[in-house]
């Protein structure tokens, strides 16, 4: 269910080669959740969402991030149709939430889930002596969405690539619309890209 589900899960690498960022959308919230991500190299520990044993802990040897929610409403446009709020013209976009993942091994294979905890769950952090955080979250009250996976960015020193691993990766500027184009366009072109992973290594797109 998209109105309270996570999804449109895109990922985007950032100017630190330590982090990736991770957006995605879901409807009917009014803001006041917290959007999580939780992730690591261990894909059952992401899967068990850090703690085997409770619901109600994340493990500290799982890493998460919190981040931060937006959205925009027709009076955010600039003009008609698009500042008209009736059938066929805005479309409101749900909620936007954003989050980056941080301290990340280079060249690894990643694991992470996101999720929504609304309102009438409780989540705090205290940071330990060794720097890390530690967290206690109603994890019960976090809609999930499925695992997925990434690879970290090749190893860098003073913003300059420090491997010599060879790497491709596609470059495309539109999706297409499903009903146009060859073979309804936008469910061709990915096709296209599933293909092209499997065939040519591909890293990222």
């Amino acid at each position: 269910n998209a109105l309270t589900v996570p999804t449109t899960i895109h990922l985007a690498l950032t100017t630190d080669p330590t982090e990736m960022m991770v957006q995605f959308s879901t409807g009917g919230d009014d803001g006041a959740s917290i959007p999580i991500v939780v992730y690591d190299t261990d894909e059952d520990l992401v899967k068990n969402g850090g703690n085997t044993n409770t619901n109600t802990n994340i493990s500290a040897g799982l890493q998460f991030q919190t981040g931060n929610s937006t959205t925009y409403q027709a009076t955010d446009m600039c003009q008609q149709p698009a500042t008209l709020e009736e059938p066929g013209k805005f479309s409101s976009p749900g909620m936007l939430h954003s989050i980056v993942m941080k301290d990340l091994d280079p060249n690894k294979t990643y694991y992470y889930k996101v999720g929504i905890l609304y309102r009438d769950g409780n989540f705090t952090t205290t940071t330990n002596d060794d720097g890390k955080n530690s967290s206690n979250i109603d994890m019960d009250k976090v809609l999930w969405s499925d695992v997925n996976a990434f690879e970290s960015p090749l190893p860098s020193s003073n913003g300059e690539l420090s491997s010599q691993e060879p790497f491709t990766f596609i470059v495309y500027a539109d999706q297409g619309v499903m009903g146009y184009g060859n073979d309804d366009g936008g469910d061709r072109t990915s096709l296209w890209m599933k293909e092209e992973i499997e065939l040519n290594n591909i890293r990222s797109i």
